[in-house]
């Protein structure tokens, strides 16, 4: 198989990346099966023109990235042209080559873009003592809080209003309702409406470009220190509390609960100020969580641009799901049993 979509990506190269000269493709692996995309890392050599000749040649380690589910058009798009602006403007990602979504010999989308030589965050935390593992976490909101600090509008949706503080709560909370009419699940309605009462309460004084999936496993750290974000598949423009109570969120119930303080403080000291009413993005990180999670194992992963089996992933995440819903009953005060018993079907 792998020698088959080598001889595809070769001769993709050869036909579409006319300005890489005597291109060759090796030792494509796969590194990678994740919820969301097959990762395939490989090698690509390319002569490098001189007067107008084929001179001297170039080796890149490169990383070829096929997009399942139902979104793939639209994910990879995005994700491609997220990563070009931001690397554009300095901020460390991957740099992207390529995006194919409508000529693809996979049959479907993919990305090539630079391989980051690295561990990830997440994996050097699981190996370090409590001093260092709490300065990859001051890492780690260093580079949110860089991010949220950075020029938002040249990744702005134009039929959004930006001058409406609360144009993009409202987008949220509709995005939710449409979604579980779309595909419903019981139990969540009680929590829309929570949150739709107090949406008065959460106006959005200055956009941010988000990830809306940061955390340690989306951080690579280079051999010399510098750390490079990846996966964007969710880069867009939001409240920044959003992205920041998504961090906490997992960060929390995956690894340690501690990190949720942790986080909050040290974003809160990256960026000089107060994070206003973040309780409410808590909640409402919760729940869009939790809502994939069921949405996925009712309707199917590919809904949400998922692999076949990230519902086993998702099953075998029981545990930190249910501290979930612990979270969103301290929060919000409501019993929610509806949630309860779907999660406990999944133990």
């Amino acid at each position: 198989m792998l020698f088959e979509m080598q001889a595809q990506l070769q001769a993709y190269i050869d036909t579409n990346l006319t300005d890489l000269v005597d291109s060759s493709v090796s030792d494509l692996t796969s590194i990678s099966a994740g919820w969301e995309s097959d990762v395939y890392s490989f090698v690509l050599e390319h002569g490098v023109l001189e007067h107008g000749r084929s001179a001297s040649r170039k080796t890149l380690n490169q990383i070829l990235r096929i997009y399942p589910g139902d979104d793939a058009y639209e994910k990879s798009a995005r994700e491609f042209e997220g990563m070009r602006k931001l690397y554009q403007a300095g901020y460390p990602v991957p740099e992207v080559m390529s995006l194919e979504r409508d000529e693809s010999p996979f049959k479907k989308p993919f990305v090539i873009m630079e391989r980051i030589e690295g561990q990830t965050m997440g994996a050097l935390m699981a190996n370090s003592e409590q001093a260092s593992r709490e300065d990859y976490i001051r890492s780690l909101s260093g580079l949110m809080s860089r991010l949220h600090s950075m020029d938002w509008q040249a990744h702005t949706d134009l039929t959004m209003d930006y001058g409406d503080p609360y144009s993009l709560i409202d987008q949220m909370l509709k995005m939710y309702q449409d979604y579980l009419e779309h595909f419903p699940v019981s139990g969540f309605q009680e929590l829309l409406d929570w949150l739709d009462t107090r949406r008065d309460l959460v106006p959005c004084n200055r956009p941010s470009v988000v990830h809306m999936d940061l955390h340690s496993e989306n951080i690579l750290v280079q051999p010399d220190g510098k750390s490079i974000v990846i996966d964007w598949t969710q880069v867009g423009v939001s409240d920044p509390r959003m992205d920041l109570a998504w961090t906490m969120n997992l960060m929390s119930t995956q690894d340690d609960s501690q990190w949720r303080d942790f986080i909050l403080a040290a974003y809160e000291e990256e960026m000089g100020d107060a994070v206003e009413e973040i309780e409410y993005f808590e909640v409402l990180a919760a729940v869009k969580r939790l809502a994939s999670v069921f949405v996925s194992i009712e309707y199917g992963p590919a809904v949400l641009g998922m692999r076949p089996d990230a519902v086993e992933a998702m099953k075998g995440n029981a545990p930190a799901l249910t501290t979930v819903h612990e979270l969103l009953v301290a929060r919000t005060g409501l019993p929610m049993p509806g949630i309860a018993e779907k999660l406990a079907a999944m133990h």
